[in-house]
């Protein structure tokens, strides 16, 4: 989802910012997520260029459970004021 999302931003001539990477996400379809993928599996050489690809992958457990425990206890608006608002930075 974060290649779809720094393509989408790129595509809409929008700034990678933690505000704006929230504000797309509500905004990608599941086929421009599903495409990604796809290219990801039949191109990965190719996926590697991409910005934001890997950034999952980088991930530890534990990082994946912290994650997965404040996804149940906030509601959307909160995770994303929490993990996306404030910095800016370059797909």
């Amino acid at each position: 989802m974060h290649v779809a999302v720094a393509l989408a931003l790129e595509d809409a001539g929008m700034v990678y910012t933690k505000p704006n990477v929230a504000w797309m996400f509500e905004r990608i379809c599941p086929g421009e997520v599903r495409e990604i993928l796809l290219y990801r599996r039949d191109h990965p050489d190719d996926y590697d260029a991409l910005p934001m690809a890997g950034t999952m992958d980088k991930l530890t457990a534990a990082h994946v459970e912290a994650a997965g425990a404040l996804e149940k206890m906030l509601a959307p608006d909160w995770l994303n004021a929490f993990f996306y608002s404030g910095n800016t930075g370059k797909a």
